[in-house]
C-alpha cells in the first residue's frame, strides 16, 4: 500500500477507536436489570477490547520497535493481545445469545468455548516454532516460523472467531420477522444488522483470501472491515438512543431512558406478544 493509503487507514482506526469507547461507556452507563448485567458487560468489554486494540496498533511504533523486540517479547505481545480479543468476542457472542434467549446461564458455554480456543492457539503457535527474523519477501524484521501451518489451519482459526458471533447476530437478526412491535423491530435491526455485515464481510474475505491463497489483506478489504466496524458502532448507538427526528418518523417509543435487554420473545400467549424482559424493554 501507498503512504496515503496507509494514512486513510490509520485516520478510521483512530475515529473507529474513538466510537468504540463512546459506545463502551454509554453501555456501561445503561440502567439494566440484574439479570441482563453480565450480557450487558459483555457487550461493554467488546466494544472496550477492540478499542484498546486498535489504539494499540496505532501506537505500536511508538511502544516497541520490531527490530529489537526479542523472541520472549513478541510472546509476550502475542499472548497478550490475542486472548484480548478473544474475550471481546466472547463478550459480543453472550451479549447476542442472551438477546436471543434471555439465559444469562450460557455464559459459562461461551466461557469455556473461549478458554478452549485460548490453549489451541498457543499450541497452534508454538507448534509451528517462532523465531525473530527477516521476512525473505519484504526484508522487514519480525516474527517468523520455521515450519509453517498448511493455510486451511489458519482459515480454521479464523471461522471459529467469526462463525460464532456472526451465527448468534443472524438468529437474533431473525426475530425482526416475528414480532409486530415497531420499537423492537427496530432495535432488532439495527443491533443485529451491522454486526451481520461486519462478521459477514470478514468471514467472506476470509474464503476468498483462502480461495485465492492470498495471505495479506489489501487496501479495500482492510478499508471496507474498518467501515463496517464503525457502522455497527453508529448503528448500536443509534438503537440504543436515537434521535428525535427517528423517533417521529419511525413512531418509536422512547428509549431514552436505558431499559432492561429483551428476552426471549413469547409467541404462545397473545396479544402480550413478549415475555416479560421484553416488554419492559420496549415501554
Amino acid at each position: 500500500m501507498v503512504s496515503w493509503q496507509d494514512g486513510l487507514l490509520d485516520g478510521l482506526a483512530a475515529v473507529a477507536a474513538v466510537t468504540y469507547l463512546i459506545v463502551a461507556y454509554v453501555q456501561w452507563k445503561r440502567k439494566v436489570s440484574p439479570d441482563a448485567r453480565s450480557a450487558r458487560n459483555g457487550f461493554v468489554m467488546w466494544w472496550a477490547g477492540i478499542a484498546i486494540l486498535g489504539i494499540v496498533g496505532l501506537m505500536s511504533g511508538v511502544l516497541w520497535d520490531p527490530e529489537t523486540l526479542s523472541l520472549t517479547g513478541y510472546r509476550v505481545l502475542l499472548y497478550t493481545f490475542i486472548p484480548l480479543i478473544f474475550a471481546s468476542l466472547g463478550g459480543l457472542v453472550h451479549y447476542l445469545l442472551y438477546l436471543y434467549t434471555g439465559r444469562k446461564t450460557l455464559l459459562r458455554y461461551v466461557t469455556a468455548f473461549y478458554i478452549a480456543l485460548t490453549v489451541a492457539f498457543v499450541i497452534f503457535v508454538e507448534a509451528q516454532d517462532p523465531f525473530v527474523g527477516a521476512d525473505p519477501d519484504t526484508g522487514e524484521v519480525g516474527l517468523q516460523y520455521a515450519s509453517e501451518a498448511p493455510s486451511w489451519a489458519g482459515l480454521l482459526f479464523s471461522l471459529a472467531l467469526l462463525l460464532p458471533p456472526l451465527a448468534v447476530a443472524l438468529s437474533y437478526a431473525a426475530l425482526f420477522f416475528q414480532v409486530t412491535d415497531r420499537t423492537v423491530r427496530y432495535r432488532i435491526l439495527m443491533v443485529s444488522g451491522g454486526f451481520v455485515l461486519w462478521m459477514g464481510f470478514s468471514v467472506l474475505s476470509s474464503l476468498t483470501r483462502f480461495a485465492t491463497g492470498i495471505e495479506e489483506r489489501g487496501f479495500v478489504s482492510q478499508f471496507i472491515s474498518q467501515f463496517l466496524g464503525l457502522l455497527s458502532a453508529v448503528l448500536v448507538l443509534l438503537a440504543y438512543f436515537p434521535p428525535r427526528f427517528l423517533r417521529r418518523a419511525l413512531h418509536l417509543r422512547s428509549i431514552q431512558e436505558p431499559q432492561p435487554e429483551p428476552g426471549p420473545i413469547d409467541f404462545r400467549t397473545p396479544p402480550k406478544r413478549f415475555g416479560p424482559m421484553a416488554s419492559q424493554a420496549t415501554s
